[in-house]
């Protein structure tokens, strides 16, 4: 379920828009549905595939980070901390919305 609109802007001026989840439902939901769309695709039943893609597509959106990915770290601490690769650099994250159906250009209309 998609629990808000955000805008993120790096330090370097790049802007994305995107939906915020929760970690349970991408851990318990999406995630095993998109082991499910790759499996699906390996034993060629494609149509099925894209059936269950679109189904999490319209559910969760196709933009998205959690709250306990870095993005959704640095909703509280102002920072994008990548450890794998030792970046720590300025980000700010700011709500734009509840209704998660409008698309990004109404958004950046605002």
């Amino acid at each position: 379920m998609k629990l808000g609109r955000y805008r993120i802007i790096y330090s370097n001026g790049v802007t994305q828009v995107k939906d915020l989840i929760s970690q349970d439902d991408f851990k318990n939901t999406l995630a095993p549905g998109l082991m499910e769309v790759y499996r699906l695709t390996q034993i060629k039943a494609h149509e099925v595939a894209k059936e269950l893609k679109s189904t999490l597509k319209k559910q969760f959106g196709d933009n998205y980070f959690t709250s306990e990915s870095p993005i959704g770290k640095a909703m509280f601490t102002g920072r994008l901390v990548l450890v794998d690769v030792n970046y720590d650099e300025p980000c700010t994250v700011v709500r734009i919305g509840d209704s998660t159906d409008q698309d990004e250009t109404q958004i950046n209309e605002e």
